[in-house]
């Protein structure tokens, strides 16, 4: 039995546990597996076979102000055949060793089920609203966001966040770019908010009329308020960092 992280010629290892566990349409995981070698892979496997892994998403976030790099952790599995055998933990354990020593403040995820999490030292920082729209005319639906589009929201991420928040994601172009594809993958579309033909805000909603994101100063009156849900679990190995005021809206 061995621990490790994979190389970027045998990612693609890992596709047929991800498929078993996962149920995400094809579309959106050819196109994640596609960018894969972006991302620290971490395995346990035995005679060859993964039997455990987890997923180390590298993230530039701004923190009080300031570029930081971190991870998150995604797609943590185990094939159901070697589960309650303690796997994971190792993953887990390894996973945060190595950040800590790396020196980056703190690593995040988003769980399924967050007690499982708080025994390794998470807590939630940030509950996610979800959202759903109405009244949004066929003419305001963005299928296909051009890169005047890209840009128009790069800008209101870079002046309503930095106003909002003291940690959020940082929404460069790749950010935009990304979600735009996993948006027109969905089915999804663009559409802003307006006030006095003013654009104020823009909102990506998915094929099933929930909005993935909604960047705004105030809540427009075209936003339906659904549910909250726990979204993001921080475990910090800098004890001096302050977590509060939190956007981090990521799933991949």
């Amino acid at each position: 039995m061995e621990i490790r992280y994979l190389e970027n010629c045998e990612k693609n290892r890992i596709r047929e546990l991800y498929d078993k566990i996962f149920n995400d349409p094809e579309p959106f995981t050819d196109y994640y597996f596609s960018n894969i070698c972006k991302n620290d892979v971490l395995v346990l496997e035995e005679y060859g076979n993964i039997l455990s892994m987890l997923q180390l998403v590298s993230k530039q976030v701004v923190l009080n102000g300031e570029l930081t790099k971190v991870h998150y952790i995604y797609a943590v599995a185990t094939d159901e055949r070697y589960r309650f055998r303690g796997y994971m933990d190792k993953l887990i354990n390894k996973a945060m060793a190595d950040l800590e020593k790396s020196g980056e403040p703190f690593v995040y995820l988003t769980p399924v089920e967050p007690n499982l999490y708080k025994k390794y030292g998470f807590e939630i920082v940030y509950d996610k609203h979800i959202y759903g729209v109405k009244n949004i005319k066929e003419e305001d639906k963005i299928f296909e966001p051009t890169q005047l589009d890209m840009r128009i929201m790069k800008i209101l991420c870079d002046n309503i966040l930095t106003k909002k928040y003291k940690l959020y994601i940082n929404h460069d172009e790749a950010y935009i770019k990304d979600i735009i594809n996993q948006m027109m993958l969905n089915g999804g579309y663009l559409t802003y908010q307006k006030e006095n033909d003013e654009i104020v805000g823009y909102s990506i909603v998915g094929s099933n009329g929930e909005v993935w994101e909604s960047i705004f100063d105030i809540k427009p009156i075209n936003l339906v308020y659904k549910r909250t849900m726990p979204w993001i679990m921080v475990k910090k190995f800098d004890e001096n960092i302050d977590i509060t005021k939190v956007y981090i809206n990521d799933e991949t």
